[in-house]
């Protein structure tokens, strides 16, 4: 299996243009599955902005999985985009079943970013 940093350009920044439910799909999938954490993810993704190389586009690609997923103090993380283009993916179309994956999808991705930020800081 490819390292999430060293896949195709256009599938690693997908963080940056994920707009289609199948994008945020594969987004949520590889940070749930890839070494079986979010947080091998980070540690890759925080070396690779502590080594330098890369590390503009890689800290402008952050911001929008912020943006799309995480709470911004107007707007809950679950409530945004991101978690729902999730959820029309999976043809969730129960309300119940549709709220607990947008929050779960939302509290990944947070997870995720608070991760990175921490290595980072």
């Amino acid at each position: 299996m490819p390292t999430p940093l060293r896949s195709s350009p256009s599938k690693r920044w997908q963080w940056s243009t994920a707009t289609s439910t199948k994008d945020v799909a594969d987004v949520i999938h590889l940070l749930r599955y890839y070494k079986a954490s979010p947080g091998s993810i980070a540690a890759e993704f925080a070396a690779k902005l502590t080594s330098g190389q890369h590390e503009v586009p890689m800290r402008r690609a952050l911001t929008n999985p912020e943006m799309k997923f995480c709470d911004d103090g107007t707007t809950a993380g679950h409530e945004k985009g991101g978690p729902g283009r999730y959820a029309s993916f999976h043809g969730l179309e129960d309300p119940d079943e549709r709220a607990l994956a947008q929050r779960e999808v939302s509290g990944l991705v947070t997870e995720f970013l608070r991760l990175v930020n921490e290595k980072t800081a």
